[in-house]
């Protein structure tokens, strides 16, 4: 104790030595009680994490597919199935059978995941699906456990795994309640999916040495786990812990824990919103705790080993700086014993005892001790100098620091701009609108989505370049950029499309108002790089959350409209409604009846004939294509055939049918008429169809003089160089060439005296219009104008003999209608063939 008190030296050294103990074991407790926090709050996150990861998927997998079998019940054709067949012995002898069974085993081939698709009758409880299985006759809807469920849950359902009877695999069923149109039960659609998905995506779910998930229907009931080693037994797990399995059937989210078999458990889970259940996620304390120790332990070694360096630190640097004092109280040691010239110099109170004693005998010296201060003084201006120069030092780096600083945040700036922008014309990019409407919709506000798509932007790029298209792109962006505000959110969507989000507005009118005044920002007309341009927009429009609050579905409804515009013309707007999603399964429906009708021969010609106004004779057949097993008008499948570019074959089709039956009806002696085929535009595309043509007429000896092309005067709108080649080598030939729909579309003189053809075929509104008593002069000058030109007339449409008094007194050559003849089939034609049957309705 004595020498403690006596050494200044072990005063400091054991009083820090005090104080940094004291400090460790407070921040060792601490750092270890947040270590504890923070690892618990990491497993919970990961425990729901890999809930709602399952959950999510799985709830993918379900909507999806509730979505098909929602369409399904409002399916027509389904409808009017079930409304027609009334017993079992019906269901193959109706005609829309085989559709039936293609359309499931086309929603089948949709997702290789569905076992069965299939509808069922209410009434006489008899089932059909897409593999044509049909159920027994003791078999009834009012038994099964899916039926029950649908009329609990109200007309939908998703049911509880069971074993299928006609797949035999493990399976759910969704089922859809189909009513007619006074709201009637008539039957039921469905889709039975197989749950070996489910179970290969848990297994997948294994985490950590002990995690696992598992899957609880609704009646709380474990369809499936993925346990490992000492995994609870889930039975129990329902008995033991009622408030989680109740909050899961709630369909809650949440964490918790419990104790299974004296071990502490904790669990995370997430509902699956599509169909009622829940996602569970285990995993035990122990491994938890291990990883507790494993970082506290870490934590003490690195604790010990600080301190340990720290004391050393400290003693190396107390013992440099008190060794001048030991040395000093030396020198006035020897000082006061007599010796001279001794240099020394004390800046320490802590042995000034000592030192005081010392210069009570040195008071005859204090010249010298002046000298002494003087050098002490030099020494602390050097020292003071010497630490003014680093602090300079230390104030530049901390100024190079700031400007480094700066230059990152510029950069995360700049990138967090290219990652939401578009780097074109700097307008928010698609992510950045989803991101906002996302953030509107959250907020349980309403608004509407509005799609923009440039009508011919591509004759733009092809003929002006892309690097011009680009410019044209910057200049609109800068004007939809000026509609921007706090309520009004524009970006570009991809190519020549942008997006525009409207906050807090959904009313149609006040949306169309808004659009007018987009349009008239375009009207006027552009100059862009010195080049004049005229800008037009197709614009389709959906509104949520009446139309969906999903923002993939909202953009692609706002797609479908916007198709519906470019389909009407372009150059318009429209908003979305459920039909246009009807006419697209109706198109697709005719699309398939194309192909199979292409592939199978399931189209037939029937004959209308052109009659000679004055002797009642036919002068010509038109040839008019037909499915042979379906009552589709060809004014709905022709345009689809056009639009799918299946026209070509048909236009081959309907050529080889008709020069055969030429063919045919020469074999049997009969009197051969000329036929007029229709030809669309698009078969310009079909660069052998002359060949083809030649070919037939060769092979069947049937001469060109009886074959006449009926083409539309917009035929020539898009492919004039190419159409007058094809029909003037027709002509050669000795083909009839005749303008159809005369009046209809673009009719000027210059198509009458320009193109090479030889009849004119007056469209039906023409005549409707024009034979009247006060427009009859229209017509006569009409039909003189053509025969001045030398060319035939043929009036369309004709359907009463007041029409054929006033034709007659015009000297119109040919009439065709509904008067004579509606289109006939081939066994019709060969009677008008034999016999002169329309003189007396002259």
């Amino acid at each position: 104790m004595n020498i403690i008190r006596s050494s200044l030296f072990l005063r400091i050294t054991i009083s820090v030595i005090l104080v940094v103990s004291i400090i460790f074991f407070i921040s060792l407790f601490s750092i270890q009680r947040r270590t504890y926090d923070i690892l618990f709050e990491i497993t919970e996150n990961t425990l729901l994490k890999e809930a709602d990861s399952v959950s999510n998927k799985i709830n993918e997998f379900f909507s999806r597919n509730n979505f098909v079998v929602k369409e399904m019940a409002v399916n027509r054709q389904i409808i009017n199935f079930l409304n027609d067949v009334k017993n079992r012995d019906e269901i193959k002898l109706n005609d829309n059978y085989n559709d039936i069974i293609k359309t499931l085993s086309d929603i089948q081939k949709l997702d290789e995941r569905i076992a069965l698709v299939w509808i069922a009758d209410f009434d006489s409880s008899y089932v059909i699906s897409h593999n044509e299985w049909n159920s027994p006759a003791d078999w009834y809807i009012t038994q099964r456990d899916w039926y029950k469920d649908v009329m609990k849950d109200g007309d939908f359902s998703v049911t509880e795994p069971y074993v299928d009877a006609v797949t035999g695999k493990m399976v759910v069923s969704i089922v859809k309640a189909i009513r007619n149109e006074n709201s009637d039960l008539i039957g039921f659609a469905a889709i039975d999916l197989m749950i070996d998905y489910i179970s290969e995506l848990l297994k997948s779910y294994n985490f950590g040495e002990s995690g696992y998930v598992f899957l609880m229907t609704k009646d709380k009931r474990i369809l499936y786990h993925s346990g490992r080693g000492d995994s609870i037994r889930l039975s129990e797990f329902k008995d033991n812990y009622p408030d989680i399995v109740e909050n899961m059937s709630d369909l809650k989210s949440g964490f918790d824990s419990f104790y299974y078999e004296d071990i502490k458990k904790f669990i995370g889970y997430a509902p699956i919103l599509s169909n009622g259940w829940s996602v569970g996620a285990i995993l035990r304390e122990d491994e938890f705790n291990k990883n507790i120790e494993s970082i506290k332990t870490l934590i003490l070694y690195i604790d010990i080993v600080g301190i340990l360096l720290l004391f050393a630190v400290l003693y190396l640097v107390l013992h440099e700086n008190l060794k001048d004092i030991k040395r000093l109280i030396l020198k006035v040691e020897d000082y006061s014993q007599g010796k001279k010239n001794i240099d020394f110099y004390i800046d320490s109170k802590d042995e000034i005892g000592k030192l005081s004693k010392a210069l009570s005998n040195m008071q005859f010296v204090i010249d010298k001790q002046n000298r002494d201060l003087y050098k002490a003084n030099k020494i602390l201006k050097d020292i003071n100098e010497e630490v003014y120069d680093k602090n300079e030092m230390l104030t530049a780096s901390e100024e190079e620091l700031k400007a480094q600083l700066q230059e990152i945040q510029a950069q995360n700036e700049e990138i967090d701009f290219l990652a939401n922008h578009d780097s074109l014309t700097n307008l928010p990019n698609r992510r950045k609108f989803m991101e906002r409407v996302n953030r509107v919709m959250n907020r349980g506000k309403k608004g509407s989505i509005i799609l923009m798509d440039i009508d011919n932007f591509k004759v733009i790029n092809d003929t002006k370049g892309h690097v011009y298209g680009d410019e044209v792109l910057k200049e609109l962006a800068k004007i939809l950029e000026s509609f921007d505000k706090e309520n009004i959110f524009v970006s570009r969507f991809g190519g020549d499309e942008f997006l525009i989000l409207l906050e807090d507005l959904d009313n149609p009118e006040f949306i169309s108002v808004f659009i007018e005044e987009l349009k008239n920002k375009f009207e006027k007309i552009f100059f862009v790089d010195g080049y004049r341009i005229e800008i037009k927009f197709s614009i389709g429009i959906s509104i949520f959350p009446k139309d969906s609050k999903d923002i993939n579905q909202l953009i692609m409804y706002a797609d479908l409209a916007l198709y519906e515009v470019k389909s009407s013309g372009k150059n318009g707007y429209r908003f979305f409604d459920m039909d246009m999603i009807n006419y697209l399964l109706n198109k697709s429906n005719i699309d398939a009846i194309i192909k199979q009708a292409i592939e199978n021969d399931g189209f037939k010609i029937l004959y209308q004939p052109q009659i000679n106004i004055k002797t009642g004779e036919v002068n010509t057949f038109e040839a008019l294509i037909r499915f042979k097993n379906h009552n589709i008008s060809p004014s709905s499948f022709i345009p689809i055939s056009e639009e799918n570019g299946s026209i070509i074959k048909i236009g081959r089709i309907v050529t080889q049918k008709v020069i055969e039956q030429l063919s045919l009806w020469k074999r049997r002696g009969l009197k051969i008429i000329p036929v007029s085929i229709n030809f669309s535009p698009l078969q310009l595309h079909d660069n052998e169809y002359f060949n083809f043509l030649m070919e037939q007429l060769s092979i069947n000896d049937i001469s060109p003089n009886f074959i006449e092309i009926e083409i539309t005067e917009n035929v020539f709108l898009n492919y004039t160089e190419q159409a007058l080649k094809l029909f003037n080598r027709l002509r050669n030939k000795g083909i009839k060439i005749s303008i159809d729909d005369f009046g209809t579309g673009y009719s000027s003189l210059s198509y009458l005296t320009n193109l090479p053809i030889d009849k004119v075929k007056l469209d039906k509104s023409v005549n409707d219009k024009f034979l009247r008593l006060n427009n009859i002069r229209v017509m006569d000058s009409l039909i003189m104008l053509v025969h001045s030109l030398n060319l035939e007339v043929v009036a369309e449409g004709i359907e009463d003999y007041e029409q054929i008094k006033r034709l007659k007194v015009g000297n119109c050559d040919l009439v065709q209608g509904y008067y004579f003849s509606k289109p006939v089939d081939v066994s019709e034609v060969e009677n008008l063939l034999r016999e002169n049957i329309f003189y007396d309705k002259l």
